[in-house]
């Protein structure tokens, strides 16, 4: 028997990049920004006691789900109210369970970063140089941190500008796509141990991503985040000023090319693009490029 559950909130990853003509504008995903208070010294758990309770709970978490249909809407500076469905569904490798998309091309892949706690985060902890306890945006947290260059060379060539959401608009400057990862921080709430936000910082270029998921529910046991907001840091860094003003000119360039057009055609052409023209004109204005907010809008369980 389905279980069906509907939702004004929403989820997930990211953000990505417009190139208008000349170069590609990049902006993914948000987060951080607030102050992050140490909370005072306590024993704090090994990483390997750490990854078997997050991986207990995990578990837990999956006992009743057989099949897992997410619905998720994009807001970002470009995609706004874009939707896209997700099936996932129940495995068991390694003598645990875990959850893994139907179509490897659908929203997620095996190695998107999302708020379920699977296996990228309990091998996270397990290989963390230090963990502290924290209070991080109000809750009270674990906050795990690894720089173990052996680990982290197992994500050389995460593109943190390079999401499924936008197919369309490829790296196509390749920004990012041989960098590794020089640290990494997961923030897991120490009482629910769930998944409160990971971010990774990369040295070329100052450039961190961040996300961090809220807004959890659960959906037949399986704590779902309804709202992941994704922020890349220091995408200012990788975009020059001339970089920005021929992105101006292309613009002006592609209006100019509409205006030659019957009238008929450049309706029709204004009326798909316009929408987005509007919000990468704004992204200009405001410097606001590397943010993204993806919320559920709807969970279908087995």
């Amino acid at each position: 028997m389905k279980t069906h559950h509907s939702s004004n909130h929403l989820t997930r990853f990211t953000a990505g990049y417009f190139h208008a003509g000349l170069f590609v504008l990049a902006f993914m995903l948000v987060t951080s920004g607030f102050a992050i208070h140490t909370v005072p010294a306590a024993a704090q758990p090994s990483p390997a006691d750490l990854a078997d309770r997050l991986e207990q709970a995990q578990q837990e978490h999956l006992r009743q789900i057989d099949r897992l249909q997410i619905t998720n809407r994009i807001s970002s500076a470009m995609f706004d109210g874009g939707e896209t469905v997700t099936v996932m569904v129940k495995t068991q490798r390694d003598g645990r369970y875990v959850l893994v998309p139907e179509d490897p091309d659908d929203f997620y892949d095996e190695d998107d970063i999302t708020g379920f706690a699977d296996e990228i985060y309990i091998e996270m902890i397990r290989n963390a140089g230090s963990i502290e306890s924290d209070i991080w945006h109000g809750y009270q947290v674990y906050r795990i941190t690894v720089d173990d260059p052996d680990f982290l060379a197992s994500f050389d060539g995460m593109d943190p500008l390079d999401e499924p959401m936008h197919d369309g608009f490829d790296d196509e400057d390749g920004f990012m796509e041989d960098s590794v990862p020089e640290s990494l921080t997961l923030w897991v709430d120490r009482s629910e141990m769930l998944i409160r936000g990971v971010a990774f910082s990369f040295g070329d270029g100052g450039v961190t991503a961040n996300y961090r998921f809220t807004d959890y529910q659960v959906f037949s046991g399986l704590p779902v985040p309804m709202v992941t907001e994704i922020e890349i840091e220091g995408l200012d860094k990788l975009i020059s000023e001339e970089e920005l003003a021929e992105a101006r000119q292309a613009m002006k360039q592609m209006e100019a090319q509409l205006e030659q057009m019957p009238e008929a055609q450049r309706d029709m052409i204004r009326q798909q693009i316009q929408p987005q023209i509007e919000r990468l004109e704004q992204m200009l204005q405001s410097g606001d490029m590397g943010k993204a907010r993806v919320e559920v809008v709807d969970v279908v369980v087995n």
